[in-house]
Formats: structure tokens, sequence, C-alpha cells
């Protein structure tokens, strides 16, 4: 390493920027033109003469990000003298400006700007900006319908907060699409949308022969877009469905209609299901005997048809039987047949076919009348029934009209003769006879009794009433002081004959 003094001498001048002199204790401090004079010494030989330059030190301001606006946006920082800020710089005469970047769009890069000192100003300074999206609000429309099988959309779309900046195009559509309820969520009308700009390098292309892909720039990476979806609803379509109503005259059959009808709800006119929708029905509704019942039924929705797109009403039409207008009951008073041994002998009781008719009909003795009829004398004896001794009635028929076939006890003649030698259809005050007995016999009434075969004393096919034994035993003795008394009235005498 050469060594200044022994190999070599330095020789330092300087002039400022007028062409004066600069003092020595200045040189390579004050702006200006430094000369170095480097002369070899001792064993070196030779000179050599530098020259190099004092220039003033810049300040450089910083930068501050801004917010795209749709137009190019150049920043220039703030270019200051370092040592005396009074003094008023010139762009080109003391510095000089360099931008590199996109100064309108929104990118990652940023813009640069670099400032250089010029003149007596020396120097490099990089300064860095970006440019932040702009802040927007899209809203989609809501839309509500009552459902019918179609698709529904609504396609509007707002900006609700913040505006469309500089030349710029907003291209923004809903995209949601409902058909049936439970297609219906929040937010379901998304948004879907792109911005662009003309580029103002082809601002003339339009006329003249350009291809349209050189016109438009996608600028949406400009925007920070919020979106607010609407929501698309469907409401359930209100039906009614109504059974039929029926109506007829009362013939024992059950009466039943399996019949329904839909419609909208309130409005007869319009269908009740849409399209290819449909219904299956379980009918309960059934009506036989006279009065009016509902036509009840049960629904459930075909396959392929949702439950949630309909609200259901359920309106139950009548069934309605008449009463008919008279119908014939048939009444069998009981009878009996024996043969003479001297006791009393008793029949009592009647049957009717009512239940086969019609189980509703009700029919009774009138008060005060019995069905019975006791004798002991050979001799065929009647109960003296007629239509005018019962009640007849029935909710299915106007009136319940009564044929009478009258009991009858026959008494025959004992084949050995013992029995008065009395001929036993001599008898031609039997009916009367009969009806008085019955009337001083209550407890021998009976309403639909039953009759048997009494092959004790008959050999016939004559019915009796089904009562035990002893039971008509003890009827033949307590009718005995009344049919005595009642023959007495008749100027006869009721003797016991003595068993043989």
């Amino acid at each position: 390493m050469l060594r200044e003094g022994e190999d070599y001498e330095l020789v330092l001048s300087a002039t400022d920027p007028e062409g004066r002199e600069i003092p020595q204790d200045r040189v390579g401090i004050d702006v200006g033109t430094v000369t170095a004079v480097i002369r070899g010494k001792n064993n070196y030989l030779g000179e050599r003469t530098i020259r190099y330059q004092i220039k003033r030190a810049l300040t450089v301001g910083d930068l501050q990000d801004v917010v795209y606006n749709g137009l190019a946006q150049v920043l220039t920082p703030s270019v200051e003298d370092a040592q005396d800020a009074a003094v008023t710089l010139v762009e080109g005469d003391d510095y000089t400006l360099t931008v590199e970047g996109n100064a309108t769009d929104v990118t990652a890069a940023g813009v640069t700007v670099t400032v250089r000192g010029q003149g007596a100003y020396g120097g490099s300074y990089v300064r860095t900006y970006r440019i932040a999206p702009y802040a927007i609000t899209l809203k989609s429309d809501d839309g509500s319908w009552i459902y019918d099988g179609e698709e529904h959309f609504v396609g509007g779309v707002t900006v609700v907060e913040g505006e469309v900046q500089g030349f710029d195009t907003l291209d923004a559509e809903a995209t949601g699409a409902v058909t049936h309820v439970r297609d219906t969520r929040e937010g379901n009308n998304s948004i879907r949308f792109s911005s662009s700009r003309w580029n103002p390098k082809h601002a003339g292309a339009l006329r003249r022969v350009a291809r349209a892909a050189e016109l438009p720039v996608d600028v949406a990476g400009n925007y920070a877009v919020t979106v607010l979806p609407g929501t698309l609803t469907i409401l359930p379509r209100a039906i009614t469905l109504t059974s039929a109503d029926a109506s007829r005259t009362f013939d024992g059959t059950p009466l039943v209609r399996h019949e329904v009808t839909t419609h909208l709800s309130g409005n007869q006119t319009q269908p009740g299901l849409v399209g290819d929708d449909g219904l299956a029905y379980a009918f309960m509704g059934t009506r036989t005997s006279a009065g009016v019942s509902p036509n009840e039924f049960v629904y459930a929705f075909a396959q392929g048809t949702d439950s949630a797109d309909y609200e259901v009403e359920k309106v139950l039409g009548s069934l309605r039987v008449s009463p008919a207008d008279s119908v014939v009951v048939h009444v069998r008073g009981g009878k009996g047949r024996y043969t003479f041994n001297g006791d009393a002998q008793v029949v009592s009781g009647w049957v009717s076919d009512a239940a086969e008719i019609d189980p509703e009909i009700s029919i009774v003795l009138r008060d005060g009348v019995v069905a019975s009829v006791s004798a002991k004398e050979p001799g065929r004896y009647s109960m003296g029934l007629s239509a005018a001794d019962f009640v007849a009635q029935s909710p299915n028929y106007g009136k319940v009209l009564v044929e009478v076939e009258d009991g009858e006890l026959v008494i025959e003649r004992r084949e050995d003769g013992k029995d008065g030698g009395s001929d036993p259809f001599a008898h031609t005050g039997g009916q009367d006879k009969g009806r008085r007995a019955r009337e001083g016999a209550a407890g021998y009434a009976g309403r639909g009794a039953t009759f048997r075969t009494a092959a004790s004393r008959t050999s016939g096919d004559d019915l009796l009433p089904q009562t035990g034994d002893s039971q008509a035993a003890a009827g033949v003795s307590g009718l005995l002081a009344t049919l005595g008394s009642a023959l007495a009235g008749l100027g006869l005498t009721l003797k016991r004959r003595p068993r043989q």
C-alpha cells in the first residue's frame, strides 16, 4: 500500500457552481467541483488529476395509499433542500421524477416514484404507494310467490352503498331461483357481477374497425364488493278439500259418497292442486239409519308431491238419510195346545220380526195391556191382541204399522172322555174371556218372548212361553182365583176335578 507523503502527494482544490474558488477548509464539504491532483514521489513518478462533484442533499416526503377512483392517480412526493427548506426547488432543474407501475388500478406491487437530484442536488430517493379497492355494496331484490309449480326469480341488483367509479360499468345480476316452499331460505338470491372500463387507448375504436376484445378492461379487482343477497320465498298454496254431500231415503243399506273436490281456498273457480301433483283419499264416512253424519275422509299426498307446498283445509260434506214413509212389522201372539187335565192352562207372550226389518224399531204393548190367555176347560181361546194394543216406532220410518196374528190357547178333550164331555171348540166367547183373563194377569206380558215346544203336554208343534216349569206352575196357581172371578161373571163355576 502506498503511503501519502512518502510515495505520493495529494493536492485538493474546489470551485463552487459559479466557478469561484472554495476555501481550502471547505473543500470536500461545500457544494462544488473538487479537483484532486496526485503526484508520485521518490520511487514513484507521474501525475493524475481527478474531478468529482459535491452536491446538495434532498429531503423527499413519503406517499400515502389512495382509494381507487377509476382515474389515474399519480402522486408526487414533497422535495426540499435538506439544508434549507426555504429554498424553492424546481423539477427538471434541481431533480427529476420517475413513476413506475399502474397508477389507476389496484395492483399488488403498487406505484413506485423515484426522485433523483439534478444540478446542485444529488442522490436517488424511492417512494411507493398503493391503490386500495373501492368499497361498494350490492343488494339483490327480494321476491315472494304462492306455490304454483313454476320457477320464480328476480334479477334486479341495486348498489346500496358506494358508486361505480370513473368510466367503469358494473354488470350485476341476481342468480337465485325458487320453485318449492323448501327452496325458501334466507339470502338465496345470490349475485353474480363483473365490472369493466373502456380503455382510453381505444377510445376512438368504435369509429374504426377494431376487435371488441381490445376495448373493455376488467376492473372488478378494483372494488371491494359486499354482497347482500335478497330472499326469494315460496308460500304454501292454501287449498280446500271438500267431501261430497249425499242424501237418500232410508233403505237399510249404508249411504257413502267417495268423492272429494279441491280448489284454491277462497276461490272455488281456481284449481287446488298444481300440475302433476296429486292426492290419495280414504273414506270413513257412512250413514245407514235416518239422520246426518259427516262424510269423513283422510288424505295423503301422492309420490312426487311435496306436502310442504300446500296448506290444507278439510271441509266435510254431509251424508243425510231421511226416514222412509212406513213399514209393516208382524206380531205373533203366543200359542199353546194342551190336553185337558183339570188344571188351568196359560199361554202368554208374543214375538215380532221388527229386529229383522230394522234393529232400531221399538215395539211394546200399550200400558195396561197384557198378552196372555188362561183356561181350564177344553176349547179354543184367543188372547184378543190387535194392532191397537201395540206402540211401534223407529227413527228410520215415518210410521211403523203393526199386523197381528193373535195368540191362542187350545185345550183338547181327553181321549178317555173324562173331561166333562164339553166341546173343546164350543166357547164362542173365548176371545172376550181371554182378554178379561189377561187384563188381570199382568205378570204374563212379554216383549219379544221366545216359545218352545211343550212336549210333555202335546205332540204337535204348538209353542209355549219359554219359562221354567216352576214359574209356569206358580203362574197357574196365581191365575186360578182371577179366573174364578172372571168365569163367575159369565155364569160359570170353576171346580177342581179329581184326577183319575
